[in-house]
């Protein structure tokens, strides 16, 4: 099992890379990647990896998960240099996650193992938000793709309302942590633009990790 957790990290990390210098190389927008980042994704993949299967075994779920988490890890960072994403790669993602979504449904428990009404709670909050503008645009394409993987997921569709909610408020929690010095607490809010995909990777993970 080790040695397929370590396996995948490398890919991961492999991947990581190849799509960095891909954005870098066919946009504007100068993305540097240094080695160091490129060795600290590696570790931090394989301990991931490890940890996924070790949860949900060697099986269809690791594998959109490990991929989830690729993305996330690639979005985030981007977002952490230029403070933005990248469209073309969110539609990617979410092509991938309604693969899963489908694929999920094969045996016909999805639905009737979801918790519908949390995941309509949850739907309702999304549409606030994008209506009044709470998260960036780039911000709420990631959250609706987060939305279709842990629906696809059996250990988190019953409560999946609930733990997406969880996830914004840990990702709430770790951006005001990052940027303290930068919190507006009179308004609730940070007082620059910051980067978000990045708290929400680490929510996400959390999350993924206490179900």
């Amino acid at each position: 099992m080790w040695d397929v957790s370590v396996a995948a990290g490398v890919l991961c990390s492999i991947f990581f890379k190849l799509t960095i210098q891909f954005y870098a190389k066919h946009d504007d927008n100068k993305i540097t990647l240094p080695l160091k980042t490129v060795l600290f994704q590696g570790i931090w993949m394989a301990l991931l990896g490890a940890g996924v299967m070790d949860k949900y075994g060697c099986s269809d779920v690791s594998c959109f998960l490990l991929f989830l988490i690729w993305y996330l890890s690639v979005t985030a960072y981007i977002d952490a240099k230029i403070k933005m994403v990248y469209t073309s790669f969110n539609v990617f993602a979410l092509c991938v996650g309604i693969v899963f979504l489908i694929s999920s449904m094969g045996n016909g428990d999805t639905w009737n193992d979801m918790d519908i009404p949390s995941l309509f709670i949850w739907l309702a909050f999304l549409a606030v938000c994008r209506l009044f503008r709470l998260f960036g645009e780039g911000d709420f394409d990631v959250l609706a793709i987060v939305t279709v993987f842990f629906c696809s997921i059996p250990e988190i569709r019953q409560p999946v309302g609930g733990t997406l909610l969880f996830v914004v408020a840990g990702a709430l929690t770790v951006q005001f942590i990052i940027h303290y010095r930068e919190v507006d607490w009179r308004h609730f809010r940070l007082k620059n633009k910051e980067a978000f995909v990045p708290a929400i990777f680490v929510s996400v993970i959390i999350n993924l990790f206490i179900q």
